[in-house]
């Protein structure tokens, strides 16, 4: 083989393997979006997944609003958009895409992302909540030590006290009780306090005790009403990709129909509605 043969032969094997390159990258592409679709949008926290050397990654935490979630809509309007160009509206329509039909689903993807912003700000707020709570805890443990100073002052250690200190938790790690544990004792300290006359105790002290606790128990509440609002608008959201993730794969059906793989000058198209540009489109289901 001469000179030129042997540099033609390397040009052929260079663009078998740029060839082959790029179909594996179009593969990769097309599996990266199907795994998206069906990837499950569950709040709370990842199992921690393993590398091929043996170790564990760190576990990705996800909000309320799994990224996920919010990329399919993203998608699924992507592809509305699509449908709706001028060029793709009569073929479209030859398929049983109607524009009307297109519209319902723009119109029902943006109610579902508004009630995600939704989920999004309950989260917000109930991280609001908490660190309210915390707050107000710790106020009310300290006032709860000061309290356990003055009973100390006038009940002292005897045995024939024992009862007067437990009803204060003086003796206790209040800081690690449970929330119904210690809203037993506060409540407890609360009805007796007054006619207990504690050295230093003064109204002012015990009014703002009842102020504290109250306030505790408000931001707990708080955070329950939250907690439950955004898991219940989230359920609803998932409930709703669904149907919303079927019609877009109805729409991407029809369009890879109308504008095949087989055919280069289509790439573009098929780009613009999410579909593999060197295979048909395989919808997963959800």
């Amino acid at each position: 083989m001469g000179v030129a043969g042997t540099l033609q032969c390397y040009a052929e094997l260079a663009f078998s393997v740029a060839e082959k390159q790029s179909a594996a990258a179009e593969n990769l592409l097309f599996y990266e979006e199907n795994l998206l679709m069906a990837e499950e949008t569950v709040a709370g926290v990842a199992e921690a997944p393993v590398t091929a050397t043996g170790e564990q990654k760190s576990p990705r935490t996800r909000s309320l609003s799994d990224q996920v979630l919010l990329k399919q809509l993203a998608l699924i309007e992507s592809v509305a958009h699509a449908a709706q160009r001028p060029e793709c509206v009569a073929p479209l329509a030859a398929e049983e895409i109607t524009a009307a039909f297109v519209a319902t689903l723009l119109t029902d993807t943006q109610a579902t992302q508004v009630k995600l912003a939704r989920v999004v700000t309950l989260h917000g707020t109930k991280q609001g909540s908490t660190a309210t709570e915390k707050s107000h805890h710790t106020d009310l443990l300290t006032q709860l030590t000061a309290l356990g100073s003055a009973g100390l002052r006038k009940w002292g250690s005897g045995v024939e006290h024992k009862g007067d200190r437990d009803a204060y938790g003086i003796g206790q790690k209040l800081a690690v009780l449970s929330r119904p544990a210690l809203e037993s004792i506060v409540t407890g300290i609360l009805q007796r306090i007054a006619a207990d006359d504690l050295p230093g105790v003064t109204p002012a002290k015990i009014a703002s005790l009842q102020t504290t606790y109250n306030a505790w128990k408000t931001a707990d509440q708080s955070q329950s009403t939250h907690t439950t609002d955004a898991s219940q608008l989230l359920a609803e959201a998932k409930l709703e990709l669904k149907d919303l993730t079927t019609r877009r794969q109805n729409i991407q059906l029809a369009a890879d129909a109308i504008w095949p793989y087989s055919a280069p000058n289509n790439a573009p198209i098929r780009t613009a509605f999410g579909l593999p540009k060197i295979r048909p489109f395989r919808p997963v289901t959800v």
